[in-house]
């Protein structure tokens, strides 16, 4: 099932995504209805239809009757709690197909702590483009909507292959997942933290982790310690 948003005491024509924090939920495929939310606030209802079931709207007419928490505040760009709800009927449960943008990028699945695999993309399979640099010379490079994500995989890469993991935080790696995981799925702030996808250390790591395949790399060395010595008994 798909979550329903509830933004209180706006109409459609006043609604503006990046005003509470859900210009990454995108514009495409996104429907408004202006109506009744919780408790009996007026304002504008909205879903994104996804492609695993394109046609299928949420359950409107059962809006009293659904689960709705509030937006929490957001310090860092100045934004109120309660800005907007979110909400779902009780027992439902949203699966990483209901939130999948129609094109996903290739990746790696991992098991977030809501126990269902989310594809993750991998920055070297993101889309490139052959360009002329500034010396005249043919270079390949990431197409620009996806440089801020290719960069902060190799960032986090090269502070553990470098040996630097002390200047690693688990404020990194919760970037690095939630913008990983944001251009394969349409999510917010507030839906990652309603989901519960993203909660341990350990599954933040190692979603962020998967942006540049580190779980193929200690497989890899857990096979080469395993492997017998090829070096000639003395």
């Amino acid at each position: 099932m798909q979550p329903l948003f509830f933004v209180p005491g706006i109409t459609r024509q006043s609604l503006k995504l990046d005003a509470l924090g859900l210009e990454t939920m995108g514009l495409d495929h996104l429907n408004v209805g202006e109506g009744m939310g919780p408790h009996g606030k007026s304002g504008v209802l909205l879903w994104w239809n996804a492609p695993a079931h394109p046609l299928q709207s949420p359950a409107m007419e059962k809006v009293a009757e659904m689960q709705w928490v509030a937006a929490k505040p957001d310090p860092d760009r100045g934004l109120a709690g309660e800005r907007f709800y979110l909400g779902k009927l009780p027992g439902d449960v949203i699966r990483p197909a209901d939130l999948a943008r129609p094109r996903q990028q290739d990746g790696l699945e991992v098991r977030l702590d809501d126990g269902q695999q989310w594809l993750v993309p991998v920055a070297r399979l993101l889309p490139h483009e052959h360009v002329l640099d500034e010396a005249g010379r043919e270079i390949d490079c990431v197409q620009p909507q996806y440089v801020r994500l290719f960069e902060l995989a190799n960032q986090f890469c090269n502070k553990i292959l470098h040996a630097a993991s002390d200047r690693l935080t688990i404020g990194d790696a919760k970037v690095l997942a939630r913008e990983a995981l944001t251009l394969n799925y349409r999510l917010c702030r507030d839906l990652i933290d309603w989901l519960g996808i993203l909660r341990t250390d350990d599954t933040l790591f190692w979603a962020a982790g998967a942006t540049f395949e580190l779980q193929r790399w200690v497989a890899i060395a857990e096979q080469k310690k395993n492997l017998p010595s090829l070096t000639p008994a003395s």
